[in-house]
């Protein structure tokens, strides 16, 4: 594709469409473990390691996320009440809640992971490997900006 003459917005279509597509194809295999996208990322991302021994501060998933704490906070209390993370106060300031996968939540992750895995695979099998690996440096470098 030559983007010489790529206008901003059919960049803009293009990548609401890709965003759109992986978005319902993650959202069928998902409805399997009864999980949103943004529950399966709050998931994914409270499972990272932790700089804390407490697990990951609240306030630190929502920068990572890029949400606002307010969206978050359903969220984890969903998912806590499931079972598949827990919520703890901090010792050292009561306002600050750390959130920690539980074991069941683990094991959902795994699950997902793999399953989303092999869907991807086939859904872009006909892809070259170095055109997914340019894309997936294109879209590195647009998500992580040195200035916003």
């Amino acid at each position: 594709m030559d983007v010489s003459g790529l206008t901003m917005f059919q960049a803009c279509l293009l990548q609401a469409r890709a965003e759109r597509t992986l978005h319902a194809l993650m959202q069928r295999h998902l409805q399997e473990w009864n999980l949103t996208k943004m529950q399966w990322l709050v998931l994914a991302a409270a499972n990272e390691q932790s700089r804390q021994d407490e697990g990951h501060a609240m306030s630190e998933l929502a920068r990572v996320l890029d949400i606002r704490l307010s969206q978050l906070t359903p969220l984890i209390c969903d998912l806590n009440e499931r079972g598949l993370l827990s919520i703890a106060i901090s010792s050292g300031d009561k306002r600050t809640k750390y959130v920690t996968v539980t074991t069941k939540g683990r094991k959902i992750i795994t699950e997902t992971e793999n399953a989303l895995r092999a869907v991807m695979r086939q859904w872009l099998a006909d892809v070259p490997i170095n055109k997914i690996s340019s894309y997936m440096d294109v879209v590195q470098i647009i998500g992580n900006p040195k200035s916003a």
